[in-house]
């Protein structure tokens, strides 16, 4: 079993699953925090576990289109020549890096995760099976986040709080 497949998720994230229900918004000060009685969590109620953030940016009809062309390992070059817009043309026209519209394996790790892994096109952020990217809770399990630990803030600040974090793994990893 690889890191990815330990740290991704293989529940959908829907609200129309029979297993899965999207949890009423509670305050920040009912989640357990003090003084952030104004910020809204979206927490999922599984049968067994509260998992917060496991939420995944909304892509646009274009952006669905693209990803439906990539394969699991898969990237922009996978994506046939008559779908296009200005950004892959420009990426065809320079032989851009392989991880643009890049969608992650089960079997390998994970590449960087950087602050803008909400997007598409921007890295090897596609969920490895389902039509997404990695959710915000997925991202965070591979900056070695603790699933209890709960990102406040607007969306842009949780993408930067879990982007821009030094990997607890990693300096442990170096440091032995």
């Amino acid at each position: 079993m690889s890191w990815t497949s330990c740290l991704l998720s293989t529940f959908p994230i829907s609200a129309t699953t029979s297993w899965l229900r999207k949890a009423p918004t509670v305050t920040g000060r009912s989640a357990g925090f003090t003084g952030l009685t104004k910020h809204k969590q979206n927490i999922l109620f599984l049968d067994i576990m509260i998992l917060h953030n496991h939420v995944a940016f909304k892509m646009g009809r274009h952006e669905k289109e693209l990803a439906g062309y990539i394969p699991e390992g898969g990237n922009w070059t996978d994506i046939p020549l008559s779908v296009t817009d200005r950004r892959l043309e420009g990426i065809r026209a320079t032989g851009g890096r392989t991880t643009y519209y890049g969608r992650l394996r089960w079997d390998a790790p994970s590449y960087t995760i950087a602050t803008y892994f909400n997007r598409v096109g921007n890295g090897r952020n596609l969920h490895p099976s389902q039509l997404r990217v990695m959710s915000t809770r997925e991202a965070a399990r591979f900056q070695s986040f603790p699933d209890d630990f709960v990102f406040v803030g607007s969306k842009a600040s949780q993408y930067k709080q879990i982007g821009n974090a030094v990997v607890v793994g990693s300096v442990r990893f170096h440091a032995d």
